[in-house]
C-alpha cells in the first residue's frame, strides 16, 4: 500500500504533533521557504511512516518525546476538537469530523498536526486570562513611595523592550513582573548592564530588596512599580 493512503488514528497523529511541538519549542506551517524552523507536519509524517528524520537524530528524539508526554494531552485535544463554538469555522468542523471518523489519512496532517497546536493556544489563552481574574482579585497595592521593601518573588514575565543608543552605547530595556505569595503584582523596568543574563527566569523564586516608586492599577490590576531592584534566588538566600 502506498504510504501516503496508509490509514491510521487521528490520536496516534495528534500525540506524534504534541510531541514534536515540544521538542522543537513551536509550531511551523508548510509553505514558508527561506526559513530554517522545520515544518511541524514532516516531523509528523517522517514518524507516522517510517521515513528519514528531516534532521539527523530526530527519530529518537520524537520517540523520546512520544514516550515522555502527559497521557491526558490526546484526550484534551479530542474534547476540545468535538466541543465546537456555537458559530464554527469550516476548519474547526472538519477538524472535529476527522477526530470523530476515527481514521485519517497523509492529506489530512496538516489540519490534525494545526489542531493541536490550536488547542494548545486554547488553553494558553485560558490560562491567561485566569491568570488575569486572580490578579484583579488578589492583587493590593505594597509599601509606600519611597519606601524600601523586602519580598520573596516569582518572576512572572521577562518583557525585553526596545533598546536606547546613547553614543556609542545601547541600552537594554525589561519589563519584569512578579508576583508575591499573596498575588501581589510588580513591575520591575530593567536596565541591566549584562543583558538578560543578569535577570531572572521567567517562573523562578527570588528575595528581592526594592524601592517602591509609584502605584498605579492597570486593567483592573493593582500594580506596585519598583526601582534599584536586588535580588538572589530564594533558595540561596
Amino acid at each position: 500500500m502506498n504510504t501516503a493512503t496508509r490509514t491510521y488514528t487521528p490520536a496516534k497523529a495528534m500525540r506524534a504533533a504534541a510531541a514534536v511541538l515540544t521538542m522543537r519549542g513551536y509550531y511551523q506551517p508548510l509553505g514558508r521557504d527561506g526559513e530554517e524552523a522545520v515544518p511541524t507536519v514532516l516531523d509528523v509524517a517522517a514518524h507516522l511512516y517510517g521515513r528519514a528524520p528531516v534532521k539527523w537524530g530526530d527519530r529518537a528524539r520524537i520517540t523520546r518525546a512520544i514516550a515522555q508526554l502527559d497521557p491526558g494531552t490526546v484526550d484534551g485535544v479530542t474534547a476540545w476538537a468535538l466541543d465546537l463554538p456555537p458559530q464554527p469555522s469550516p476548519y474547526r468542523i472538519r477538524l472535529a469530523r476527522l477526530v470523530r471518523a476515527g481514521t485519517a489519512t497523509e492529506d489530512d496532517l496538516p489540519v490534525l498536526v494545526s489542531g493541536v497546536y490550536a488547542w494548545q493556544c486554547a488553553q494558553q489563552r485560558a490560562a491567561r486570562a485566569a491568570q488575569a481574574q486572580a490578579d484583579r482579585d488578589r492583587s493590593t497595592h505594597q509599601g509606600a513611595p519611597d519606601e524600601r521593601i523586602t519580598r520573596r518573588l516569582i518572576a512572572a514575565a521577562v518583557i525585553e523592550q526596545p533598546s536606547r543608543a546613547y553614543g556609542h552605547s545601547i541600552q537594554m530595556r525589561y519589563l519584569v513582573r512578579f508576583r508575591d505569595e499573596s498575588g501581589a503584582v510588580y513591575v520591575w523596568p530593567a536596565r541591566p548592564k549584562d543583558g538578560r543574563a543578569a535577570l531572572p527566569v521567567e517562573g523562578q523564586a527570588v528575595e528581592a530588596r526594592a524601592t517602591v516608586t509609584r502605584h498605579e492599577t492597570y486593567r483592573g490590576v493593582a500594580q506596585t512599580w519598583v526601582t534599584r531592584v536586588r535580588w538572589t534566588p530564594a533558595d540561596q538566600a
